[in-house]
């Protein structure tokens, strides 16, 4: 797999606890979930090559100065195929600002967005299993996005933060 960047909107301890109570409960239960647990639960707001880092910190900066802490609502669980749930964040005005921003600043363009913090990624059987147990849980149901982080995967490795502010 290639390594890439991305821009992602972490949000605020309350959703990260509750995120981290499901996965918890999956755990015991003996889901085994391959997603990246070391880094904050987040959505992605673009992706990048690697040969964009520079230009990425100088994004970082643009969107401090430019955004403030939002609001976000949570409409329920959503799918990719069917190795990857999410929490499905419900769009608003300044999420899709923010992706705009990053795509007009991007020097690569890519197309594509859907707003998504990953709950668990598994096999198909598995996560039929995970998403009937997730139904049962109680998600978060709206959080902050509070920072904006630049990430490389893979291996994950942390590039930069920037807080917003309120």
């Amino acid at each position: 797999m290639d390594k890439f960047l991305c821009l992602m909107a972490e949000l605020d301890e309350d959703v990260q606890k509750g995120v981290k109570a499901c996965e918890e409960i999956l755990d015991a239960k003996g889901f085994l979930d391959k997603k990246t647990r070391d880094i904050p639960c987040h959505f992605t707001i673009n992706s990048f090559p690697v040969e964009e880092e520079e230009n990425l910190k100088l994004v970082l900066n643009e969107i401090k100065d430019k955004f403030k802490q939002t609001e976000v609502s949570f409409s329920g669980i959503g799918l990719f195929g069917l190795r990857v749930v999410y929490l499905n964040p419900t769009m608003n005005q300044e999420l899709l600002d923010l992706y705009n921003l990053t795509k007009e600043k991007a020097l690569n363009k890519f197309d594509g967005y859907s707003a998504h913090a990953t709950l668990f990624i598994g096999e198909d059987e598995e996560t039929l299993s995970v998403i009937k147990e997730l139904s049962t849980m109680q998600l978060p149901a709206k959080g902050v996005v509070k920072d904006i982080s630049l990430y490389e995967f893979f291996p994950t490795r942390f590039i930069a933060r920037v807080e917003l502010n309120k």
